[in-house]
């Protein structure tokens, strides 16, 4: 292995060690915020709020597109000129559409009465769209130069304060207005954390032909992202209306308990894009890449998973109390849990073909994602009886995953190279049945345990230990000696 080679390595384990230590901890603080709102506010406040909450994330998606992915990607390209050509569009964009949304909103909320308290938190929500649009251009300049320590620590900044602001904000009496609120101070705080972070001075500069050039790679990636995300929508237009509140709150919580347990998934998902577009040109590094990062997720995600499930089935009924229906929620955690083990498989193939500019594959796969999961969502709200229709969407989901998986396997071993799916198929195995463990019965351990115990699972258990172990140790070492309180010689300060 080549010098150059093994310091890259060295970047991506370091890389993903401290993002997935940092993440950990912000998870247990955000498992501990969730669960103290959840516990106050109830499923019915808070299943209009996400449902608000969704409608505002899919707008913003909309409108960021993929401009980040760009700056990150076109390594050749004058760094400086084209961060301050994406800050100048995400502001132009961002400041007049955040503030028209916000009046028109607040205004229909106040047309009727207060009748529609999901228009009332939308307005708000409106609000933190430019800090959330201009920030991403900062964060996109410490993960271009693989500064993952402060990309941490804006995302501790940014949750921390959130779960506080919201906490406090409650207490005061402002019940399902405090989330919003928390929202758009968060996202403010996490801006100036990451303005300064980056040591970046924004400037307005304007380049028509690049800024073209820009939304045309942009839009082509985004449109694949556009479809795959259509589940956000399908929460306040389906299963609001159709299944009720508290089914919105038993899914959305559901799911931020997967958003906060896959901290190791979003820390190699987050390095994945730099790392691949430093070896697109190489598809034999490329491809053992993508097979190392298959078996380092679904070992990690898999066993976080299992753990919190067999922990939640007699946790969350002490820590939601008596407004919430803990058996709905573990169940829809395990078909959650299902649906984003499975994404494992292609997710780092999914990086590797936007790296080599293969959207029209993308595109292919979030469209029979997009059918795939709203008919069997409609479908099974249909078919399923009255106290089984929350389950419809959780079942959706892991359809819709499975029939992307084997079109985004086909666009993979095409242009880069065969997967190696073998042991990854094992642990899932093993991992789903400990999902379902507690609601179907506890011999299903027995299953699991058996097949972590075969010999290529022992020896690859092994070898994630050794390659995670000496960052991890390195730096406890650094912070017990002090080491770690060397200055930073990009910003002169500690």
């Amino acid at each position: 292995m080549s010098k150059k080679e093994t310091d890259l390595r060295t970047k991506v384990i370091k890389g993903v060690t401290f993002l997935t230590i940092r993440n950990a901890i912000v998870m247990v603080l955000g498992l501990i915020g969730t669960f103290l709102i959840a516990r106050v506010l109830g499923p019915e406040i808070q299943g209009l709020y996400y449902s608000a909450l969704n409608l505002q994330s899919y707008f913003l998606l909309l409108l960021a597109m993929k401009n980040t992915n760009y700056l990150i990607i076109h390594s050749s390209l004058n760094k400086k000129s084209l961060f301050n050509l994406v800050f100048s569009w995400h502001c132009l964009v961002s400041i007049p559409i955040g503030v028209l949304g916000a009046i028109v909103t607040w205004l229909l909320y106040r047309e009727s009465m207060g009748a529609y308290v999901l228009l009332g938190y939308l307005s708000i929500l409106f609000i933190s769209i430019p800090f959330s649009m201009t920030r991403s251009v900062f964060i996109a300049i410490l993960e271009k130069k693989l500064e993952y320590k402060k990309v941490a620590s804006v995302e501790v900044i940014t949750q921390l304060s959130y779960y506080v602001c919201a906490i406090v904000l409650i207490q005061l009496g402002l019940q399902g207005f405090s989330l919003p609120i928390a929202v758009l101070i968060s996202e403010f705080l996490g801006f100036v954390s990451s303005l300064h972070l980056a040591q970046y001075r924004p400037r307005w500069y304007w380049n028509s032909s690049e800024l073209w050039d820009m939304l045309k790679v942009s839009f082509g990636q985004s449109v694949p992202d556009w479809i795959n995300r259509v589940d956000r929508l399908a929460l306040p237009l389906i299963v609001l209306p159709m299944i009720g509140t508290s089914a919105v709150a038993y899914i959305t919580l559901a799911e931020r308990f997967i958003s906060m347990l896959s901290f190791p998934k979003g820390a190699v998902g987050r390095v994945s894009l730099p790392v691949l577009a430093n070896i697109q040109n190489d598809k034999s590094r490329m491809n053992k890449a993508v097979n190392e990062g298959l078996g380092l997720q679904t070992f990690l995600i898999g066993g976080i998973y299992a753990l919190f499930a067999g922990v939640a089935w007699f946790a969350l009924p002490l820590m939601l109390g008596q407004k919430w229906d803990t058996n709905i929620l573990v169940a829809m955690f395990g078909l959650l849990a299902t649906r984003s083990l499975l994404s494992t498989f292609t997710a780092l193939q999914g990086s590797a073909l936007v790296v080599l500019k293969k959207n029209f594959v993308l595109i292919l796969v979030y469209i029979l994602y997009a059918i795939t999961f709203v008919v069997s969502l409609l479908g099974l709200v249909y078919l399923l009886p009255p106290s089984a229709k929350v389950y419809a969407y959780g079942v959706a989901e892991v359809a819709g995953m499975l029939a992307t998986g084997i079109v985004r396997h086909w666009g993979y071993s095409k242009y880069v190279g065969k997967p190696d799916y073998r042991l990854a198929t094992v642990w899932s195995v093993a991992f789903i049945c400990a999902f379902f463990a507690p609601a179907l019965g506890w011999w299903l351990y027995g299953i699991t345990i058996l097949l972590l115990l075969t010999p290529a699972s022992r020896a690859q258990m092994v070898r994630v230990y050794q390659m995670l172990s000496p960052p991890v140790v390195n730096r406890l070492r650094g912070h017990s000696s002090g080491r770690d309180r060397k200055t930073d010689s990009s910003t002169g300060s500690p």
